[in-house]
């Protein structure tokens, strides 16, 4: 038990780059997720505008 805790500081010392390249990680990924739903949503909403778009040209050819 007392190897162990002696142990500790050296390990959390270890560690440390780890966390901060696992954060790097977790931060990039919900920023790409973000980025993944801004576009989704906007090619949704682009979509929608060109069906939109074409229903009022052909509505106007029709006539």
């Amino acid at each position: 038990m007392v190897r162990a805790m002696k142990f500790k500081p050296d390990l959390e010392i270890t560690a440390e780059p780890y966390q901060r390249i696992l954060h790097e990680i977790k931060k990039r990924k919900k920023q790409l997720l973000i980025t993944i739903f801004q576009i989704s949503k906007r090619s949704v909403t682009s979509h929608a505008v060109y069906r939109q778009l074409r229903r009022t040209i052909r509505h106007l050819r029709n006539k």
